[in-house]
C-alpha cells in the first residue's frame, strides 16, 4: 500500500471546498471519494472543522474510523458498506461499516484573509 499523505478535495456540509491531507491509502480508496489536488488549489479546512468519518468494525471487533469526502462519497451513501485498511501488524483488515457521523464545528471556518 502507498505511504505518506496526499492533499485532497474534502466538500463541507454547506458545499464549501477545502484541502486536506489525507493518508495515501483512503485517498487511493474511490468509496471515501477523495479526489487529489495540488496544495495551492484550495485553503486548507480550518481548525475548527472536523471532518464526516465511517465508523466500523475489523475481524478482531476492534472500532476503527474513517474520513470521508463528501455527503455523495460511496463509502458515506451506504452504496459501500465495508473498507480496507493495513493495520499496524501489516496485514490488511476489512472493516464493516456500523456508523456515519456527520462534520463537527468549532470556531471560525472561513479563511484569513
Amino acid at each position: 500500500m502507498p505511504r505518506g499523505f496526499r492533499v485532497c478535495r474534502y466538500t463541507d456540509d454547506t458545499a464549501s471546498e477545502w484541502a486536506l491531507l489525507v493518508d495515501a491509502d483512503s485517498a487511493g480508496d474511490a468509496a471515501r471519494g477523495w479526489t487529489e489536488i495540488g496544495p495551492a488549489v484550495l485553503p486548507y479546512a480550518p481548525r475548527g472543522l472536523s471532518p464526516r468519518i465511517v465508523a466500523g468494525v475489523d475481524e478482531t471487533g476492534a472500532r476503527r474510523t474513517t474520513r470521508v469526502a463528501s455527503v455523495t462519497a460511496d463509502l458515506w451513501t451506504g452504496v459501500v458498506t465495508q473498507w480496507q485498511l493495513e493495520g499496524s501488524d501489516g496485514i490488511p483488515h476489512t472493516i464493516v461499516a456500523t456508523e456515519r457521523l456527520g462534520e463537527r464545528r468549532s470556531g471560525p471556518t472561513t479563511p484569513l484573509s
